[in-house]
């Protein structure tokens, strides 16, 4: 990788990190100002960076809660997406409030999949639409708590 391609990334990684920190004190707006527009091509480039870190680290939780949780697959995945939403509300709070931007289409899709094949809801053979369709069930029941 070139040291520009590096910078970019060292670079995006930066304004990502300063603008997880700041989204718990915001009540869902995307955050936008002269920073994050010399990073990121537009607020489509960017909701799809920030869904990528949820998603990341859910991906994350999920494993871990599947390989140590008590209960159920369904209890387990649910337990793992309440606590991330939890500890990062500020995130959760612009992913749900921007849900249907067309930017985060196959995103949400692809999340809900893995919710539903972690869970043990659907497989990796079910068509991806029935998959998310299925966790959107799912995720409808899951709500962080108050």
């Amino acid at each position: 990788m070139s040291s520009a391609a590096w910078q970019t990334y060292h670079q995006k990684a930066a304004t990502v990190r300063d603008l997880l920190a700041r989204l718990d004190a915001s009540d869902g707006e995307l955050p936008w100002d002269t920073a994050t527009a010399e990073v990121f091509a537009d607020q489509s480039d960017l909701l799809r960076e920030l869904h990528q870190v949820w998603t990341r680290r859910l991906s994350a939780r999920v494993d871990q809660a599947l390989e140590t949780g008590h209960g159920g697959p369904v209890d387990s995945v649910t337990a793992a997406w309440r606590e991330l939403a939890d500890e990062m509300p500020g995130l959760r709070r612009v992913l749900d409030s921007h849900e249907g931007h067309p930017a985060l289409q196959h995103s949400v899709r692809t999340e809900r999949r893995l919710l539903a094949v972690a869970a043990g809801l659907a497989t990796l053979d079910d068509p991806p639409w029935a998959a998310a369709a299925t966790a959107a069930r799912l995720t409808g029941r899951i709500a962080p708590a108050a």
